[in-house]
This record gives C-alpha cells, sequence and structure tokens, in this order.
C-alpha cells in the first residue's frame, strides 16, 4: 500500500477540514468556504482511489468515503455561492 501517499493526503484532508473549522468559527460561509469543501470532496476521492488496489481494505473504506463525500455535499449547498 502507498502509505506514504495515503498519509499525505490524509494529512492534507485534516489541515483542510481544520481550516474550514475555523472558518466557520469566524463566521464565514462564502466562497472560501465552498473553495476549502471541494478540496476536501477531491482529497477524499484520491483516497478512495489509493486504496482501491487493496479490495479487503477498499470495501471499508469505500464506506466511509462515499459517507465522507455525501455530507461535504450537503455542506456545499448550505454555503453561500
Amino acid at each position: 500500500m502507498a502509505e506514504n501517499e495515503l498519509a499525505q493526503i490524509s494529512a492534507a484532508l485534516f489541515d483542510a477540514l481544520r481550516e474550514a473549522q475555523e472558518l466557520t468559527r469566524a463566521g464565514e460561509y462564502g466562497p472560501p468556504l465552498r473553495k476549502i469543501l471541494v478540496c476536501c470532496r477531491e482529497l477524499v476521492a484520491r483516497v478512495d482511489k489509493a486504496l482501491a488496489p487493496y479490495p479487503y481494505v477498499a470495501e471499508d473504506a469505500q464506506g466511509l468515503t462515499r459517507y465522507m463525500t455525501e455530507q461535504l455535499a450537503v455542506l456545499e449547498t448550505l454555503v453561500e455561492p
């Protein structure tokens, strides 16, 4: 498994989610937050792709990434255009 790649993607996702949290705490719900949410969805897709060659891991991970993608999409609809 490309542990290094997965660790880098996970760290980037964690940082992006933390930044999104800081924006919402500051009352920012406009384009900067939308941009971060789009980035998060792209990172989740990269996690899914990185795990795809490992079916024993991918099955469980795909459920999680699918859920995260759905939740991020809902958040995007709540953010101002």
